[in-house]
């Protein structure tokens, strides 16, 4: 059995920076990290001091560099392309016209929906043929480092960052969650700033784990699969344990649970070994137990088949929790369910996170500058606010989580998911992971397919192994 050629090549068929659509302690900013005057107005809860924030490396301020450049500051115009796909209002809309009115330099922003990742994608690559790009883009991870084959286009942030009149503070970096943080830095070349962040975890139904006699969530796989199992044997209909979910963040969060290290050197990945061995051994293991240990639910989104207790485990997203809580009222039950993370071998637990980026795009020096300002604003903990609450998503930092107690999107679930993070780890950092994510589902759909000779996981990860190597080849080697 091998993996279906003709859907990693249709992948490749895509353009290069075409990429899926994107399916929270406390600590005050310093005002001396704002340059932008007032911000939108939000009826949030005012943050109060909580743990210290985790620490994280503080870059030298450096003398002035950015003088000259701020004195042809005023009334420049700048260019931000992004991505909305959400329901309801477009917060990036209304935190735009709030900038243009109020900021100190005059500076005019004007921001562009481009309605999908894969369509800003394409308009980026047109817009370089024509000298016409943005000044700012919102990207992911694997899409803005593709970029480099257009040639030297992105803006390394820490010469803005570090600068002693317009960089941040200690304090202001130390309210970001460090796995926000470090995503988009590279060494010592900073790509990007983070824009939205959501997470693969899982939805674990409390109450029924109870009356099945856990009093606890599972802290092991193997804990993991007797609870499963234990539901589904109460069900005794084929269905009870784990929707079975190959989802790229959530197989990624099962690699890692085993102890899997995805990213690798030259080759880019390493799936052929012993720790993704396991972990794919365990997944299969569990859909050949008892009937229902581990079933599909016949479509991507099983909100009600969980609200009805036809499965005690959801693969889902930090972004799934409304529609979850929606289930449940239609549903008319009661059941008490929480956000958990995936269980490690060593009980170390972890969930993956993912979302776009802000990146700056080389222009004139005024423009640049005139971008650098207009990020810090869009990174201010109330903006930050808004932005997760209308996307249901994680805030980036500890004060816009902060700001969100309270308010509606702070459920209990998703305060419980934003406790997560501590266990957070991001998917490979490579432009070549737009392609091989899919080779990883490819395999994992293969896994589940039926028929599947579990003597053949061995072969299945070598073929993995080579399709991912071939694919970062065709990347470039990134």
């Amino acid at each position: 059995m091998t993996l279906s050629k003709m859907k990693i090549k249709s992948w490749l068929l895509i353009s290069l920076f075409g990429i899926l659509s994107i399916l929270t302690a406390c600590s005050d900013v310093s005002s001396e990290t704002s340059f932008t005057g007032t911000t939108l107005p939000l009826h949030l809860i005012t943050p109060t001091p909580g743990a210290p924030p985790t620490p994280l490396p503080t870059p030298t301020l450096t003398l002035p560099r950015f003088d000259d450049v701020a004195d042809n500051l005023p009334s420049t115009q700048i260019e931000f392309w992004y991505v909305w796909d959400r329901y309801g209002a477009d917060p990036y809309q209304d935190m735009v016209i709030q900038f243009n009115a109020t900021n100190d330099y005059d500076i005019t922003v004007t921001a562009i929906n481009q309605g999908g990742y894969s369509i800003l994608a394409r308009e980026i690559e047109s817009a370089f043929s024509y000298d016409e790009m943005p000044d700012i883009a919102m990207a992911y991870n694997y899409q803005y480092l593709g970029w480099s084959v257009l040639g030297d286009v992105t803006v390394d942030l820490t010469p803005y960052l570090t600068d002693v009149v317009f960089g941040l503070t200690g304090n202001a970096i130390a309210d970001f969650y460090p796995v926000f943080w470090e995503h988009d830095l590279f060494g010592d070349y900073r790509y990007g700033l983070p824009a939205q962040r959501a997470g693969a975890l899982l939805f674990y139904n409390a109450t029924w784990a109870k009356e099945l006699g856990f009093e606890a969530p599972p802290q092991t796989p193997d804990e993991f699969k007797q609870q499963a199992c234990a539901a589904a044997a109460y069900n005794r209909d084929g269905t009870g344990g784990w929707f079975i979910n190959t989802s790229t963040a959530g197989m990624v969060s099962w690699l890692y649970a085993f102890g899997g290290e995805i990213e690798s050197g030259a080759e880019g990945y390493d799936f052929d070994t012993d720790e993704v061995a396991a972990a794919f051994d365990f997944l299969y293991d569990l859909s050949l137990q008892t009937p229902g240990c581990a079933w599909y639910p016949g479509h991507p989104y099983p909100n009600d088949e969980f609200a009805s207790r036809r499965g005690l485990f959801y693969t889902s997203s930090v972004m799934g929790i409304p529609y979850q809580i929606d289930a449940f009222e239609v549903a008319g039950e009661d059941d008490s369910w929480v956000p958990i993370p995936f269980p490690g071998v060593d009980g170390d637990p972890v969930i993956t996170v993912y979302g776009p980026s802000f990146v700056m795009l080389k222009s004139s020096p005024e423009e640049q500058l005139a971008s650098w300002v207009f990020l810090q604003y869009l990174l201010e903990p109330e903006n930050q606010a808004l932005v997760a609450e209308a996307a249901s998503g994680f805030p980036v930092g500890k004060s816009a989580a902060a700001l969100l107690e309270g308010t509606q999107v702070a459920n209990t679930q998703w305060l419980a998911a934003v406790e997560l993070l501590e266990y957070a780890r991001f998917e490979p950092r490579l432009s070549s992971w737009r392609t091989v994510r899919a080779a990883l589902q490819d395999a994992a759909d293969m896994l589940f397919s039926g028929g599947f000779d579990p003597t053949k996981v061995s072969e299945l990860l070598a073929q993995l192994q080579a399709t991912a190597e071939e694919l970062h080849a065709e990347a470039g080697g990134e």
